[in-house]
């Protein structure tokens, strides 16, 4: 676990043909309080958030990995300082365009739209 948080940012940007093995273990790994601190040093909001602005239909093109990105956020956005990277990232508005074009998101993938209402309750607090 000790060191973990930097490689794993540094693959996430470099291959994001990796995203969805990468936010697997992002997201089970930040329910640790440390390591919710070391993903947010090691600048993990930026590719989150570009992830969520690249691929606004991933909700309906893979669920799985929708989920592990939305995981991932509303797991770091309970850290202040992680809070805060994600607003100047501009997390705010791909999450409200997710609400948007997806209405049926409950209904379709209730999992997803859980940990979206997740990291909008967490980044609003």
């Amino acid at each position: 676990r000790a060191g973990v948080a930097a490689p794993l940012v540094r693959l996430l940007t470099a291959h994001p043909d990796l995203a969805e093995e990468l936010l697997r273990a992002i997201v089970n790994l930040s329910v640790d309080n440390e390591n919710e601190v070391s993903f947010g040093r090691a600048g993990v909001a930026a590719p989150l958030v570009r992830l969520l602005t690249d691929h606004p239909d991933l909700p309906s093109t893979s669920p799985a990995e929708a989920k592990h990105l939305l995981g991932a956020i509303a797991n770091l956005s309970v850290d202040k300082e992680n809070k805060a990277s994600f607003g100047r990232a501009g997390v705010a508005a791909p999450l409200v365009g997710l609400l948007t074009a997806h209405p049926d998101l409950p209904a379709t993938s209730p999992t997803v739209a859980l940990y979206l209402l997740r990291a909008i309750r967490h980044l609003s607090a």
